[in-house]
């Protein structure tokens, strides 16, 4: 049986002095599988996305491809995870297009010339 791409047990999130906005979450994604999350404002979409790459830290247990989110495993584990933001403003931090996409390579151990050719790749790749 294939590792699921992402596994989710029971994860449970409230923000300070709040009720829980999520409760006992539990749900697989397989590999390849297509899944897509919808809810009314409010309802807490953005919450669980920030609980599944560590954002938040919540009660529970979220794996990606069987790498657990922990802080001794978070840098292997937001390797398989990614969040992109629904607001090119909120997404696009650095001066230019370039260094941005450099950023995750970078922030990943590549040196500057690997993220500069990584960087060139995906511009050419799109």
């Amino acid at each position: 049986m294939a590792v699921a791409a992402l596994e989710v047990s029971e994860l449970t999130f409230a923000y300070p002095g709040g009720e829980p906005v999520l409760k006992g979450i539990s749900f697989t994604i397989a590999p390849g599988e297509r899944v897509a999350l919808l809810g009314a404002n409010g309802a807490g979409k953005s919450t669980l996305l920030w609980c599944l790459v560590g954002i938040l830290r919540a009660e529970g247990r979220v794996t990606a491809g069987g790498i657990p989110l922990a802080d001794g495993s978070l840098g292997e584990f937001r390797r398989k995870v990614g969040l992109a933001f629904s607001e090119p403003e909120d997404q696009l931090f650095m001066p230019t297009i370039q260094r941005d996409i450099m950023f995750g390579p970078l922030a990943a151990g590549q040196p500057p010339e690997a993220a500069e050719e990584t960087m060139r790749t995906a511009l050419q790749r799109v």
